[in-house]
């Protein structure tokens, strides 16, 4: 758009230039064919009023042009920008929709597949089973069927907006709390505070989570504590459940024993509070990576940490490349080790 108004400007400087080149050669010219002796004082006030017509009339012939070129440009911008946002819809399952019922994107995790068959019956089926009710000692409940709301029925879930982080309820006080207020008030007074967050989550992304826990919740990173790899047990799962499992629960779950893989990534902060993504997942983790979200659970009920620290910043600095390989390889077998 501003080459366009620039090679607009240019054009109708030029165009003023030569208008007003004219202007002053029909000038001379008049100016010749009358002589001082023939020119009566209301002539001259008279060809003074004509020219100041004239004038008036190009400048306003100028303004419209200028007028209609800027419009002329503003409706073309307008048509490049719709013409973009619609292939970008085309391109991107209508901007990941939840609720297009022909999305062919995940809107919860980029990389699984569309099946809405898994929220319509079987998480809901399975939540509501009797032995699953009971392991989660859910007998006594008053809520006696999970998910009432079931999304993609004719009863949507609906989310309520208590809070202050994405929230435009223009009537929440000053005082109104986040969960970085939640967290910065919580994790002092707990053994332990695990954040995670899937970093193929399309809804919730990993990097706004990474954002508001480093850098909004002023907790100091722990010496040692920086980003670095955890691992988890990626272990055989019989074929029972292989078989039986819907198409969106734990798709990389396999029938022979993989070992310790990689997880994601782990940043330890002060008050025992980690941030940790989850490599691969997207919104529910543990659908998505459920052994991965079995390592996070065990290692939060057992207070162990996700992987080593690493050793400081000037130690790690001050190494040579056959130290440093050395010590990261040592490292990276502690890490397995921790599953």
């Amino acid at each position: 758009m501003q080459k366009a108004l620039e090679k607009r400007q240019q054009r109708l400087a030029k165009e003023q230039r030569e208008h007003f080149k004219n202007l002053a050669l029909e000038n001379r010219q008049s100016r010749r064919r009358l002589s001082p002796s023939n020119l009566k004082p209301e002539d001259v006030q008279e060809q003074k009023e004509r020219e100041k017509v004239q004038q008036d009339k190009q400048e306003e012939e100028w303004e419209n042009e200028e007028e209609q070129e800027l419009l002329d440009i503003l409706h073309d911008l307008e048509k490049e920008c719709t013409l973009a946002h619609r292939k970008f819809m085309m391109q991107s399952s209508m901007e990941i929709s939840q609720e297009w019922n022909l999305k062919f994107v995940n809107p919860y995790a980029l990389y699984e597949p569309v099946d809405t068959f898994y929220y319509q019956e079987a998480l809901v089926g399975y939540m509501n089973r009797p032995d699953v009710r009971e392991a989660l000692n859910m007998q006594d409940s008053p809520a006696k069927k999970w998910y009432d709301d079931t999304p993609y029925t004719n009863t949507m879930w609906s989310y309520h907006s208590n809070y202050a982080a994405c929230n435009d309820n223009s009537d929440l006080s000053k005082e109104t709390w986040s969960m970085v207020d939640f967290y910065r008030d919580i994790a002092p007074r707990l053994q332990k505070t695990i954040v995670f967050n899937g970093d193929s989550d399309p809804c919730v992304t990993y990097e706004g989570t990474r954002r508001a826990i480093l850098h909004k919740l002023n907790f100091s990173e722990i010496p040692g504590g920086t980003y670095r790899p955890w691992f988890y047990h990626k272990a055989a799962v019989s074929k029972e459940v292989y078989e039986d499992r819907p198409m969106l629960f734990g798709s990389s779950l396999t029938l022979y024993d993989a070992g310790p893989q990689f997880g994601g990534h782990v940043v330890n902060l002060e008050h025992n509070l980690s941030f940790v993504t989850v490599h691969g997942s997207g919104h529910m983790v543990p659908q998505i990576k459920p052994q991965a979200a079995l390592q996070i659970l065990e290692q939060l009920l057992h207070n162990k940490p996700m992987s080593p620290l690493m050793q400081d910043d000037s130690e790690v600095a001050a190494m040579n490349n056959h130290e440093f390989h050395q010590y990261i390889a040592n490292w990276t077998r502690m890490a397995r080790g921790y599953v």
